[in-house]
Parts: C-alpha cells; structure tokens; sequence
C-alpha cells in the first residue's frame, strides 16, 4: 500500500512542512519503490528537522546501501549507533531492509558488522556477520583485512565464526 502511505505522508507534510517523521516514512515510501535517490533527500530533509534522528539515519544509510553507495551507509550507520546503540536491535521501528535485494542485505549487514565492530560492540558485530555469511557473504579477503574487524578477529568467537561458514 505505498500509493495510499505516500499520500497520507504527504497530506500530513501539507499540514506540517517540517513533521520530520512524516518525512522519514514517505522517504521509507520511495525506498520501497526503488527510488533511493528521491529517499536518500527526503531522509535528508528529515534530518534538518531532527539531526539526532537515529532511525532515520539508519533508513539513510539503507538506502545509500541499497544504491551502492557503501561509505556513506557506513558512515549513516555509524551515526545511528552513535546516537542509539539499540537502533538496530528488533522492536526499534520497522526497518526498511526488507524491500532489499540478497546483494543489498548481505551488504547492510556486513557494513553494521563494521560500525558495530568499530563501536567495539563484538557480540552484535559478529551477529551481523553471520548475517552477513547466512544470506551468502564469501569474501575471505575482506573479512581479513578490512581494519575494522582488527580487533574483532583476535577473538576466539571471530576465528570459530570463520571455521564454521568454512572460510578458514
């Protein structure tokens, strides 16, 4: 039901240009219309009006993601988990990733498993991983040498990670 969602975010915009939550859902609306580029301004709009906004940093970084612009999800990510460390964990507002290919989940896990693993968060950085591996992440090399698992993969939990999706 994205046409009738677009309009009601819209009809609530009318009302109030600077209902920031209202510009966080219609951007979420173009999301799920493939339209990332239309969402990634909206949920810059948003941001305007509420820049410790963590969900819609998040959805912003969903949709850089999902539009292959992998740094700037990183760095939306980071800001999320900056502003609410839980903003990630179910139960926090409906997440968009599940209008998102294999290749773009596979990607927005991998790249939280990085912001988290720079939050020093291992337990939910190496969830993200398994993610990450579950929907068919393979790529040994990254894994190994991206500095933001440094820390990460001194860890016995990292190393029985690697053993048991067989990247070892």
């Amino acid at each position: 039901a994205l046409e009738e969602a677009r309009k009601n975010y819209q009809i609530a915009l009318s009302v109030n240009p600077r209902y920031a939550e209202a510009l966080n859902n219609l951007a979420a609306v173009y999301h799920g219309e493939h339209n990332f580029k239309r969402a990634e301004q909206t949920y810059k709009k948003a941001l305007k009006y509420a820049p410790t906004a963590a969900i819609t940093y998040r959805n912003l970084g969903t949709s850089y993601f999902a539009d292959g612009k992998n740094k700037q999800g990183t760095r939306a990510y980071e800001k999320a988990l900056s502003l609410n460390p839980r903003v990630f964990q179910s139960g926090e507002n409906q997440p968009i990733e599940e209008t998102s290919t294999r290749s773009q989940r596979i990607a927005i896990s991998y790249y939280l498993a990085k912001a988290y693993a720079m939050a020093g968060e291992n337990e939910q950085a190496l969830a993200c991983l398994r993610k990450a591996m579950d929907d068919g992440f393979r790529d040994r090399r990254h894994l190994m040498e991206d500095k933001e698992f440094a820390r990460l993969r001194t860890t016995p939990e990292f190393q029985q990670l690697v053993i048991d999706q067989h990247l070892d």
